[in-house]
């Protein structure tokens, strides 16, 4: 059963989600200042480029990919160095975090879905965004624009996360010893090793 803005409400605090906006059914959740930029082809260095052409307020940050070397394929990058924003290029992943530290009652599950006003400017989620019941931590979120590019600046509303009853469970996400994701901060990659 999705638990509504009255679970929201009398839970904010404990959820970590103080100040953020309420719906009927979920909360919106705002982009944290660190991303990371993820290279899919394999290149060696990434490059922020300005875009001097394009009028203001569209002063547009683009990232280029350049020389070859599968290896290197993390970029970082720290929002709070460009106030105004970043465009990224298609197909360009990112990986990205919310502002709040969420933190998941024992007896609830929260999920991340995509708001649609991003989908309706086609912004793609990996749809990774499922968390267990005990789960403390920022929500790293999986992103990227295959068609166009796609605006990133810290406090951008770009999730929402519903939460959904949890009638039986022996234990929580907390205490498992695979918990690996437990406190994150800041966007993180993955800890498993392919």
């Amino acid at each position: 059963m999705v638990l509504g803005n009255d679970f929201i409400e009398n839970n904010i605090e404990q959820l970590g989600l103080k100040g953020q906006q309420v719906n009927p059914a979920s909360v919106d959740l705002t982009i944290g200042n660190k991303i990371i930029l993820v290279n899919f082809n394999g290149y060696k260095r990434q490059s922020l480029v300005a875009n001097p052409s394009m009028p203001d307020p569209y002063q547009m940050m683009f990232v280029d990919a350049t020389e070859y070397d599968p290896i290197i394929r993390h970029t970082e990058v720290d929002l709070n160095d460009f106030p105004s924003g970043i465009w990224v290029r298609p197909g360009v992943g990112v990986l990205c975090t919310t502002e709040s530290t969420v933190a998941i009652p024992d007896n609830a599950v929260g999920q991340v879905l995509l708001k649609s006003s991003r989908g309706r400017e086609f912004y793609q989620s990996c749809m990774a965004g499922f968390c267990d019941n005990g789960f403390v931590g920022q929500v790293t979120l999986e992103l990227y624009g295959p068609v166009v590019p796609i605006f990133f600046q810290t406090g951008l509303k770009v999730v929402q996360m519903r939460f959904d009853e949890l009638t039986q469970s022996s234990f929580t996400y907390a205490t498992q010893p695979t918990a690996k994701y437990q406190g994150q901060q800041g966007p993180t990659a993955s800890k498993d090793v392919l």
